[in-house]
């Protein structure tokens, strides 16, 4: 993307680091250059010359390309290529990659990402956007001078920030082009960006555009800026397939240009990327939108509907009416003297917010569109028009639409002269369908129907005229009664099917089973399904099932004893209910989920073992006490999903999980694994107040269970510390917690709290304040392998709030290493006390004597640190420290064998315990 900072990046690299080489380059505007007369060669003269200092002569590129690894081959150089566009310029400028000598570094910069893959770039960076705070402190440098904006300034450049999107070509320019401008100034000049944006600002962007090899890209690329960013990749395709051959192909085009990027298989496209695209449109035809190829405002859309101004030219078009109703600028008369909601286009609204305006409900009745204004747009291919009404007849619509997408259509079905012969995506939700049309309709080209939240609708059509459908959505259609049994005919397309909250539907049609090819399946909500069909194991392609919410009870009323049956099939143990053996699931599945329904230990599906791809378990919500012998032969499980089960006590020798989910689970008290390889590498643990235990991250014990422990530490009042009770707050489990004195195990490290108001006398170094150095003594018999720090803190609780946390950080200044540690649980003092942190370090061989060590207890908002203390321990003492109970806790010494988390210059930094907001927050806090 350009105007992103690519080449602003590159320079910085270069100018700190040509020093370290011994020949050096920057080629800048090799694009351009290269396009010029013997451009190549211009470039090839310009990296000689940098390199060697010599003028060389030059005949041809190929010449040139010999005396360039002549020039590389013996010396450790620095390249920076700048504004790459084709792979001729690489070869041609560089050569191979293997003429360098070792200890070079090439670096390019590109709009087309296929370069790097196709020379098999090592590390490829992505430039990104600028933070909200980074780009209003560079809009401020340019507008004002200084690092931020002027208090009566602020509001408005807060919103040019958001126009902006993190974009620095679009942050510099309009900060210049407005520096010294009054507040009158500046609003207009905002006003206008919301029409037209910047200029300079398009014709820089406009590059990439202009890069795409054929009109194909060019006009994908305006389809998506004008209709379907944010949209689903597959969406997209199936609705572009036909305007633009292999539409897959082009989107990626689009993507490797870094014109669009694809999150999450969304298609996201750069504000300024979009306003672009749709300026492109507009200036078609600034005067008359209704010559334009693409109207995505609803301002233009409604005028020309509104004054009949439509044109053959017209390809696609947006409208909401809703937009309208809310707008107040519509109030008025149209040119032909009829009373209408009459607006003047003064702005398109290029992504800055508005003010909700109030619109009159009086005049609401006075929108009437005709379907006859659509009748000379006979190149109409995507439709988008929103809660609107159109009056009339629809025999001559235009019959190239492939994309209708009609939210609140009004009508109870679809009219049968409404030409939908070449549609590709029909999506109208939320409308008031009871029926889709009349009889049966052939639509062959139909890949996605969307019916969601369409409360009227009873029943679906026949599909046997909708021979290529590939997606139904039926998602909250809370009346529908019926699936047509039709939707058999469909067995080598359909591959999506969600009927979610369908609360009506009792059953599924058996031709259901016949789709061979679906992948996913969901019919979470479906509380009256009392039938399923017989034959699901058939369904060797079906990969993901959602059946959230389906209540198994123990009762077999008429209403639900054929879905009691269903579920009770997989049951080991016997029940009253028909056994149905021939319902199971198939094995091909690799997501399910069978939240909420009311399932336990003995009502669980015994055929579990054999669904040996699932990948992805969601038990939420499910009255467990324990997990399931059947789940732990599943051995490809990444995910598992326990959340909410209140009446989940342990889970003990957990299988290989990759993901563990057990949030609110409040009866749970510890979770194991069956080996240290199995432990999960994120966990969601959230709302478990009861959890003391969790393998591999923390444990914590009562005192009393642990005395060898406290003797080693010398804490002489600790022979009253089961007299009273002390308050903590878990990080991990955001829970407060009221019990005896409990130690915390984590990561080879102790952590106990105490009330009190000062470190022990029996620690040997102490200050007052957050931090302390000292130099580790050389003592005659006995090597210092531990160390306890002692930290007395109190919390201002005007400020301190659930969650924040507070580090102790171990620089060693020889050894070149900081060890950070935050603990996951921590004492809460009551009132305006004082509490004692005690934190015991085991070094082993890690430390030596005549080390420097700077000892920092850093703090969020809310604690405040008195005093620290430092108490240093020998073999014996850390042996004494291992004999405990929680032994298995303290099996890695901090930094024994582990890779450092950061660098910061040359210091190596390792994290420990709860690190909640990460180290990247923090780093800039760390002395």
């Amino acid at each position: 993307m350009s105007g992103i900072g690519k080449t602003t990046v590159a320079k910085y690299v270069f100018t700190t680091n040509f020093r370290r080489f011994e020949g050096s380059s920057f080629l800048a505007n090799i694009k351009d250059i290269s396009q010029q007369p013997d451009g190549l060669i211009r470039l090839q003269k310009q990296l000689l010359y940098d390199l060697t200092g010599i003028k060389s002569k030059i005949q041809d590129t190929d010449e040139g390309i010999i005396k360039i690894r002549d020039a590389i081959c013996f010396r450790r150089v620095l390249v920076i290529l700048d504004d790459v566009d084709q792979q001729e310029q690489i070869h041609t400028i560089i050569g191979m990659k293997n003429w360098f000598c070792p200890g070079s570094k090439i670096i390019i910069t590109t709009k087309n990402s296929c370069l790097l893959k196709v020379h098999e770039i090592q590390k490829v960076h992505n430039v990104r956007e600028m933070g909200n705070d980074e780009s209003l402190e560079l809009f401020s440098w340019h507008s004002f001078g200084e690092d931020h904006p002027a208090d009566e300034y602020m509001e408005l450049s807060t919103r040019v920030v958001k126009h902006c999107g993190g974009l620095p070509l679009a942050l510099q320019v309009l900060g210049s082009s407005l520096r010294g401008k009054n507040i009158d100034v500046w609003k207009s000049a905002l006003d206008k960006l919301e029409a037209i944006p910047a200029s300079q600002i398009i014709k820089k962007l406009k590059l990439g555009y202009d890069s795409l090899k054929d009109d194909h890209d060019k006009n994908l690329f305006l389809d998506i800026a004008c209709f379907f960013t944010r949209k689903d990749k597959d969406y997209v395709i199936a609705v572009l397939d036909e305007s633009y051959i292999y539409a897959r192909v082009g989107i990626q085009n689009l993507a490797d240009r870094f014109l669009l990027t694809i999150e999450g298989n969304k298609l996201i496209m750069h504000q300024m990327l979009r306003d672009m695209g749709r300026e492109i449109v507009r200036q078609e035809s600034p005067k008359k939108p209704g010559k334009r190829t693409r109207l995505w405002h609803y301002k233009d859309s409604f005028n020309v509907l509104r004054e009949n101004m439509g044109s053959k030219t017209i390809e696609g078009l947006s409208f909401d009416m809703n937009m309208v109703k809310e707008d107040q600028s519509f109030m008025g008369s149209s040119s032909s003297g009829r009373k209408w909601l009459f607006t003047e286009v003064k702005s398109y609204r290029f992504g800055f917010s508005r003010h909700p305006i109030k619109f009159s409900s009086k005049t609401t009745n006075e929108i009437k569109l005709r379907t006859d204004t659509f009748t000379v747009m006979n190149k109409l291919r995507l439709l988008q028009i929103n809660y609107t009404h159109l009056y009339g007849a629809y025999k001559d619509f235009p019959k190239s639409l492939r994309w209708l997408y009609w939210r609140g259509f009004p009508l109870k079905c679809i009219p049968n002269d409404f030409p939908l012969e070449s549609l590709a995506v029909l999506d109208m939700r939320n409308s008031c369908l009871e029926r889709l049309w009349d009889g049966r309709r052939v639509l062959p080209l139909v890949k996605i129907v969307n019916l969601s939240h369409s409360h009227s609708l009873l029943r679906t059509p026949d599909f046997s005229g909708l021979p290529m459908l590939e997606k139904l959505v039926l998602k909250d259609c809370v009346n529908l009664i019926e699936v047509h049994e039709s939707i058999g005919t469909l067995e080598a397309r359909l591959i999506f099917l969600n009927i979610k909250n369908c609360r009506r539907l009792q059953k599924l049609p058996r031709e259901i089973c016949k789709l061979k090819v679906l992948k996913t399946l969901i019919i979470s909500g479906c509380s009256n399904l009392v039938e399923l069909p017989r034959d699901m194991w058939r369904m060797k392609c079906l990969k993901v099932f959602r059946a959230n919410e389906i209540p198994m009870s123990q009762s077999t009323s008429k209403q639900n004893s054929k879905w009691h049956a269903f579920i009770q099939s997989w049951v080991s143990r016997p029940r009253k209910v028909p056994k149905l053996s021939w319902v199971s699931l198939p094995k091909s599945l690799i997501n399910l989920s069978l939240a909420g329904c009311n399932l336990s230990e003995d009502s669980f599906p015994r055929d579990f073992s054999n669904l040996l791809m699932l990948q992805d378990l969601n038990l939420s919500e499910n009255p467990i006490s324990c997990l399931p012998d059947c789940i732990r032969t599943l051995s490809r499980i990444n995910k598992l999903e326990l959340g909410s089960c209140t009446m989940l006590k342990s889970l003990i020798n957990l299988p290989r999980v990759h993901d563990l989910g057990v949030g609110y689970c409040t009866s749970l008290k510890r979770v194991t694994y069956l080996s240290v390889g199995c432990r999960a590498r994120t966990y969601h643990v959230n709302g478990c107040k009861e959890l003391t235990d969790m393998e591999g991250n923390f444990k914590l014990e009562v005192m009393g269970g642990i005395e060898k422990t406290m003797k080693s530490l010398i804490l002489s009042m600790l022979d009253s510390v089961g007299s009273f009770e002390l308050k903590m707050y878990n990080n991990s489990t955001n829970t407060e917690s009221r019990g005896p004195v409990k130690a915390l195990f984590e990561n080879g490290m102790i952590s106990i709290f105490l009330p009190g108001s000062k470190v022990p006398n029996w620690f040997c170094y102490k200050s007052a304040g957050a931090t302390l150095s000292f130099t580790v003594p050389s003592p005659p018999d006995l090597k210092i392998q531990g160390i306890t720090v002692c930290s007395v803190y109190t919390i201002d609780w005007k400020v301190w709030i659930a969650g924040i946390q507070f580090y102790v950080i171990i620089h060693n200044e020889q050894k070149n290493v900081k060890l950070i540690y935050s603990p996951t649980c921590y004492g809460l003092p009551e009132a305006q006390n004082k509490m004692l942190w005690f934190s015991h370090w085991k070094f082993q061989s890690q430390l030596d004597a005549g080390d420097t060590l700077n000892v920092t207890v850093l703090t969020m908002d809310g604690f405040s640190i008195k005093e620290i203390g430092l108490h240093l321990m020998h073999g014996e003492q850390v042996d004494v420290v291992s004999d405990s109970n929680s032994q298995e806790m303290q099996q890695n010494y901090p930094y024994q064998g582990t890779i450092p988390a950061e660098r910061q210059g040359l210091v190596d930094l390792y994290c420990f315990g709860h690190m909640g907001i990460g180290l990247d927050y923090i780093l800039p806090y760390i002395p």
